[in-house]
C-alpha cells in the first residue's frame, strides 16, 4: 500500500508541470530534488503527489504532449513495476495518461505506457476505453497497435484453459466499432 500523497506548495506543482508539458527534463530534475530534499523523501513521491486542479498528473501532460522520452524517465524514477495508482491515474474526466497518448496519436507514447504495464481496458467517465479515444480520432496507427496488444493481453489472461478473463468485461459493440474503424482506415 502507499503513502498518502505530500501536500505540494502551487509553485512547485506549477513548476514540476510546466517542466513536463515543454519537455524540460534539467528543469523537472532540478525541481524534483528541490522538493524532495525539502519533503524528506523521494523524487518519486513528489511525482506521485503532483496533481493539475483538474486530477492530470505530470504522465498526463507527457503523454498528452507525445513526450516519449520524458515518460520514459519518470517511469525510471520509481522502483519497478511503476505502482499503478500512478501509471494508470485518472484525471476529472477518467481519462488515464494512456487515454490522452492513444487520443492525440502519440504511437511511442503509447507503446512506453504499455510496456510499463499501463491498463488497457480502463473507461473515462464517457465509458471509452483508449483504443476507442485513439479510433474515433482517427489515429489508426494507434488502434492497430492497442488492438494487438489488447488481443496479447487478452490472450495471455485466459491461458491454455480458456478460462473467461477476469474484471470489466468488453462488449462486442466495443470490440466491433473499433474494427470497423480500423477497416475503413486501411490497416
Amino acid at each position: 500500500m502507499s503513502s498518502p500523497p505530500l501536500i505540494l506548495d502551487e509553485d512547485t506543482v506549477d513548476d514540476i508541470l510546466y517542466s513536463v508539458r515543454v519537455a524540460d527534463i534539467s528543469s523537472l530534475t532540478d525541481t524534483l530534488s528541490t522538493a524532495a530534499q525539502s519533503h524528506s523523501t523521494t523524487p518519486s513521491s513528489i511525482l506521485s503527489s503532483t496533481t493539475s486542479p483538474d486530477g492530470n498528473t505530470p504522465l498526463h501532460y507527457a503523454a498528452a504532449n507525445g513526450h516519449s522520452s520524458l515518460l520514459t524517465h519518470l517511469l525510471s524514477l520509481y522502483t519497478q513495476p511503476v505502482p499503478t495508482e500512478f501509471l494508470d491515474a485518472k484525471n476529472e474526466a477518467g481519462n488515464t495518461p494512456l487515454h490522452w497518448a492513444a487520443l492525440n496519436g502519440h504511437l511511442a507514447a503509447v507503446k512506453v505506457l504499455v510496456s510499463a504495464g499501463a491498463g488497457l481496458w480502463g473507461r473515462n467517465n464517457a465509458g471509452n476505453l483508449p483504443v476507442f479515444e485513439a479510433e474515433r480520432a482517427e489515429k489508426g496507427d494507434v488502434v492497430a497497435y492497442l488492438l494487438v496488444e489488447g488481443g496479447k493481453e487478452e490472450e495471455q489472461r485466459r491461458g491454455e484453459t480458456g478460462e473467461e478473463v477476469d474484471g470489466e468485461e468488453v462488449g462486442e459493440e466495443d470490440v466491433e466499432g473499433v474494427r470497423k474503424g480500423v477497416e475503413g482506415a486501411g490497416i
